[in-house]
């Protein structure tokens, strides 16, 4: 008759493995808490009509200013921020959540942002194409109806031969392409991002192609 007995120091050698196993089957079996039962808010209605907004004169050089000098000054006032900074700084404080994200930690779609590359893989054709639907008509007369008054670039406004009205900004002189194609570019990868950006196109055109209306 076979007999088998179970010592102490067996029971020394199997019993952390043991313990190991109950806890990682107690854990496994542990009920934790729903990961949201509230309705998921897919899109923002943020069309609604409301007041038109008071318009503001934007002052170049003193945003500038204000933003280098002055806002920076206010900084350690805000107490909200400077206590958060000092909580993260210490390892108390978590990052702040973003006000406009779902349940899902998600952002809903808006009039300012569509789910698409990251949702719904884009082509390389689309990714370049981006915004831009219809480039101005280069094959006819350019009207001027309004200058461009504001910004760090000069320009104007123009209606083309079909009805449809382009802003039309010039690089600066001693850097031509550098403005334009950031621009350009940008527009696109913030496009397959998701958020709604203008069309941005580059177009040449001659000086006796455009006349003042």
């Amino acid at each position: 008759m076979f007999r088998f007995e179970i010592t102490k120091e067996m029971i020394r050698r199997i019993l952390p493995g043991i313990l190991w196993v109950v806890l990682l089957v107690g854990a496994g079996c542990s009920s934790t808490r729903p990961y949201t039962l509230e309705t998921i808010k897919t899109f923002d209605p943020d069309t609604a009509r409301i007041d038109r907004p008071f318009e503001a004169p934007a002052y170049q050089w003193w945003d500038r200013i204000n933003n280098t000098i002055f806002h920076q000054m206010e900084k350690p006032l805000d107490l909200n921020r400077t206590f958060r900074f000092i909580g993260k700084a210490a390892g108390i404080a978590g990052s702040r959540q973003a006000d406009n994200i779902n349940h899902l930690d998600e952002p809903p779609e808006s009039s300012w942002y569509t789910y698409r590359d990251f949702y719904y893989p884009m082509t390389v054709d689309q990714i370049r194409r981006g915004p831009n639907t219809v480039p101005p008509d280069t094959g006819s007369k350019w009207t001027i109806f309004r200058a461009k008054l504001s910004g760090a670039t000069s320009g104007f406004f123009i209606r083309d031969s079909k009805g449809d009205r382009y802003l039309i900004k010039f690089d600066g002189y001693n850097y031509p392409e550098l403005a334009t194609g950031a621009e350009v570019i940008g527009s696109k990868i913030f496009h397959a991002a998701g958020y709604t950006v203008p069309e941005a196109t580059i177009v040449y055109f001659e000086p006796d192609s455009v006349v003042v209306g």
